[in-house]
């Protein structure tokens, strides 16, 4: 019989671990949590505005958001502050925001619930060697700032879940209820109590006035392909993709908060439990891969895995250090030609001064107050909130017309709805 050594805990760290699975409990809670107060503050910012929480909320603690814009604008924003503090908690805490606050993380959870956590080992190799892309596009956008051009928005995961959730969710949803609602009442003639209800609906839930979008469907597949490339591998977007990951991922590597395994028996059960393939086959940890899923606490038969959160003493530095397997290399000499193709590209487009993308023969309204061309191109975020909150669904997203610039922009088309 496998005896197994106690372990004690220095005074000066706090553990996390445990027999019970309250933690992933908890991170369950959070992630819901979280997707419904971000689905409540986009479904609250009608017209007029009178929700309890401004729509700007989410994404000014998003810092690859407002870094890249204010950077990008040479600009102090105000919500830097919120941004900075999301740092702040990823230097203590790491990956934390992939696996207990971001929205779309919690839909590819859902989405990957139905098939095996993790593949085979060589599908785990193939994925494991493309990783880093994720942390290229980070250094591509990063480039781009630098020269005067925002493409952050591109590939954020609050942006592609707003736009989502403003553009398909909300409108659908509400379109069904308002439908469902109108044939109840006139079928069966149900007035008083049910159409007092109705118009209660109607100030509230249903008060989103807009139906219909122009490339809705286009935002719909995007926004499928994204969620559902998690039947591929568990967190295929996180793992290989996504530049908010990537700048956690950067945090982490140098966060208090850490896993340790005192005296590894290497029976590696912790391996299938990890959603990113955070931990290896030789059991050596990459933090900037983990999103603090608390599985391998629990997968862990021997209960010693831990979480430690410890002072940043040398004992941390060099734990962190040597957390990082040995055999991983660093960026490619591909990757670094494609990032400096990349920035010298950006450089070339910034010193054309970034002319409006607006050709002679076209006729682009943009919404009333909007910036002049370039500025508007730069700190719009194609969220899609300003095309939700129009009282006469006249704003409508643009697609590659009359340029790639003006990609989910938004438009008057005038014979949709009047300003």
């Amino acid at each position: 019989m496998l005896s197994l050594p106690k372990h004690n805990l220095s005074k000066h760290q706090t553990s996390i671990g445990g027999k019970s699975n309250g933690l992933t409990r908890s991170r369950k809670i959070s992630q819901w949590f979280f997707f419904a107060l971000f689905v409540y503050i986009l479904w609250s910012t009608t017209y007029p505005l009178t929700g309890k929480l401004a729509p700007e909320t989410y994404f000014q603690a998003d810092p690859l958001i407002m870094f890249g814009t204010a950077l990008s604008e040479r600009l102090m924003l105000s919500g830097l502050i919120w941004a900075g503090g999301m740092v702040l908690a990823g230097l203590l805490l790491g990956r934390f925001f992939c696996g207990w606050i971001c929205p779309l993380g919690t839909v590819i959870d859902t989405v990957g619930s139905c098939r095996p956590r993790q593949g085979s080992e060589e599908q785990n190799k193939r994925w494991r060697r493309q990783r880093g892309l994720k942390f290229l596009l980070l250094a591509v956008i990063a480039v781009f700032a630098l020269a005067g051009i925002q493409i952050a928005w591109v590939l954020d995961p609050l942006v592609l879940m707003a736009r989502f959730v403003s553009l398909n969710f909300i409108p659908t949803v509400t379109l069904a209820l308002d439908t469902c609602m109108m044939l109840l009442i006139r079928g069966f003639k149900l007035y008083g109590p049910v159409y007092d209800f109705y118009n209660i609906l109607r100030s509230s839930v249903l008060g989103v006035k807009v139906s219909y979008f122009s490339n809705a469907g286009v935002i719909f597949a995007a926004f499928v392909l994204v969620s559902g490339s998690t039947l591929l591998a568990a967190r295929w977007w996180c793992r290989l993709v996504c530049p908010l990951g990537a700048l956690y991922g950067c945090l982490s590597r140098v966060a208090w908060l850490r896993r340790t395994v005192k005296d590894c028996v290497f029976c590696g059960q912790c391996r299938p439990a990890c959603p990113t393939d955070a931990i290896k086959p030789d059991m050596s940890y990459d933090p900037a891969e983990c999103i603090l899923c608390m599985e391998c606490v629990y997968a862990c038969p021997a209960h010693i895995t831990r979480f430690e959160l410890a002072g940043w003493t040398s004992r941390g530095r060099a734990a962190v250090a040597t957390s990082r397997p040995q055999n991983e290399k660093g960026i490619s000499r591909r990757s670094f030609l494609v990032l400096l193709a990349s920035g010298v590209g950006a450089a070339m487009v910034s010193r054309r001064q970034r002319q409006p993308a607006v050709r002679a023969d076209s006729i682009l309204i943009r919404p009333p107050g909007a910036l002049e061309e370039p500025e508007f191109l730069n700190r719009c975020i194609r969220c899609g909130n300003c095309m939700k909150v129009c009282p006469t669904n006249g704003l409508q997203p643009l697609l590659f017309y009359p340029s790639i610039d003006a990609l989910w922009t938004p438009q008057l088309a005038a014979d949709i709805g009047y300003c």
